[in-house]
């Protein structure tokens, strides 16, 4: 499968054919799906990402590198931050991308 228009900037077009069909289609089925109240409370999350989109992207190392599995992409929720009202500290939610993970992820910054 040749790589979408939208991955271009993120990941070379050799590093994309080295995944699996199930990688790809991972990724692309995921790409703009909208964060739920039901995809939330399953993981215990706040209801603020509550309708935004997952956007495929390249980690920042080594902050948000996936603790879980070392992958180095992540669905991270957009609009991407969130602030408690009485509080400067921004939220960030994040997804790994690995097929076999998917483990959720905060970073506050």
């Amino acid at each position: 499968m040749s790589i979408p228009d939208f991955l271009k900037k993120i990941i070379s077009e050799e590093e994309w054919n080295s995944w699996s069909k199930m990688q790809q289609d991972f990724v692309i089925q995921n790409q703009e799906k909208k964060i739920t109240t039901e995809s939330l409370a399953n993981q215990k999350l706040h209801s603020n990402y509550n309708g935004k989109s997952w956007y495929f992207g390249l980690a920042r190392d080594p902050i948000e590198i996936c603790t879980n599995c070392k992958f180095k992409y992540y669905f991270y929720a957009m609009p991407r931050n969130w602030s408690m009202s009485s509080s400067s500290d921004v939220w960030n939610l994040m997804q790994c991308a690995n097929v076999n993970c998917g483990v959720y992820f905060e970073s506050c910054l």
